[in-house]
């Protein structure tokens, strides 16, 4: 079968236009990159919109994104942890992630490094090796967690195990330091 963008987009529209926030999302995602239709992230932004009203929760992440980085819209990081809380609601752990970084570095909410962690937890317990290096980083240096060079170990260890090269670097130095000592 001939893939033929177009014609995909000419039936998302149809479905998205009947309220099937799926093909909402997916027609947002071909607006923004320019697939079968003209790009267009104002309309993108207008189906990814649309199928996050409807608890779709990657159009939620999307639209977290959108609000954070000032993207088509004006940035807004309580808008964006608005939509990030939206989607962790519905298990979607790179929501878990972003949530994470926006209480560390205090956007959209209060800084609060212990909530920071309690969240990269999450998400790393879900096997995001982001989440994982950033546990092991805060376990190295005792930031919203205590201290615990173990604990950093077995992060930054899961983390380049599942590829993630700056985890790999970390463990190295971590294991060298440990020789030293």
């Amino acid at each position: 079968m001939v893939k033929n963008e177009k014609e995909a987009a000419k039936w998302l529209l149809m479905a998205a236009e009947q309220g099937d926030p799926i093909a909402q999302h997916t027609l947002g995602v071909m607006y923004e990159n320019g697939q079968g239709v003209v790009l267009n992230e104002k309309e993108a932004i207008k189906w990814f919109q649309m199928a996050a009203e409807q608890n779709h929760p990657q159009a939620q992440y999307t639209m977290g994104v959108f609000y954070e980085n000032g993207k088509v819209v004006e940035q807004n990081h309580a808008e964006a942890f608005n939509w990030y809380s939206k989607a962790t609601a519905q298990g979607h752990t790179p929501s878990y992630l972003r949530l994470g970084w926006m209480y560390f570095l205090g956007q959209g909410v209060k800084k609060d490094e212990r909530k920071a962690a309690k969240w990269f937890h999450i998400a790393a317990e879900s096997n995001y090796p982001l989440a994982q290096h950033t546990l092991g980083v805060m376990y190295e240096n005792g930031k919203g967690v205590n201290k615990d060079r173990r604990k950093a170990l077995k992060w930054y260890r899961m983390a380049a195990d599942r590829g993630y090269v700056d985890a790999k670097s970390a463990l190295n130095k971590l294991e060298k330091q440990k020789t030293k000592d």
